[in-house]
């Protein structure tokens, strides 16, 4: 039988990584790189093509109305700062990453220092303790078993209402829907709940077995 039992790891929050930044190599920490369409914040003018003239007569020729006569236009990829923003960083300056967790060693989990605790003085507990502890998680676990009956029944009760009117079943007013019928959390908690209250239970017995030897 198990003798631990273990939490959310504080240091992960559970996720068994940390997460850490770096700089971004593409960029350099700057988070703006080059402009690939242009190199100095323009593009040559089509218009005239980047004379900035255009022929009036066949003769005659006349500044570029869309230049203004300067052969080149402002890029508008970069809106003429030459740069833009790193794709890799998306212009932060650095990349975020995640290492394993060592707390945890990446489990998210780590062993429950109170319950281990409490395992090892069920040693030192008198007969008359353990037959408590045990009389009191074994009236627990009835009452978590009752508490999922009336959840199942009162899901029973409003599920033959919600084909003809959902909004006012039992089920709509708790929330509860089809897809989640099977997946009930109150009930799913009541049940490791229960499991629990169960694996304590045999480790309360394996004592007082030991002590009426």
């Amino acid at each position: 039988m198990a003798s631990s039992k273990f939490v959310r790891c504080s240091e992960c929050s559970g996720s068994g990584s940390i997460p850490f930044d770096t700089t971004c190599v593409i960029c350099s920490g700057k988070g703006t790189t080059g402009c690939d369409k242009c190199r100095d914040g323009s593009i040559p003018c089509t218009s005239c093509n980047a004379t900035g003239k255009q022929r009036v007569l066949a003769f005659f020729s006349a500044s570029c109305a869309t230049c203004q006569g300067k052969g080149k236009l402002i890029c508008s990829t970069c809106k003429g700062t030459s740069k833009t923003k790193c794709p890799k960083c998306n212009g932060s300056g650095h990349i975020s990453q995640s290492k394993p967790c060592t707390v945890c060693n990446g489990n998210g989990q780590v062993e429950d220092l109170k319950y281990r605790a409490w395992v090892n003085a069920l040693q030192e507990f008198s007969v008359d303790r353990l037959q408590d502890e045990k009389s009191r998680r074994q009236h627990k676990t009835s009452d978590s078993r009752s508490k999922i009956g009336q959840l199942q029944a009162a899901l029973r009760e409003g599920w033959d209402d919600w084909e003809t009117d959902p909004a006012s079943s039992n089920n709509c007013r708790h929330g509860w829907t089809p897809s989640t019928w099977g997946e009930n959390r109150e009930i799913s908690n009541l049940e490791e709940r229960i499991t629990e209250l169960e694996d304590e239970i045999d480790l309360i017995q394996e004592a007082l077995d030991r002590k009426l030897r």
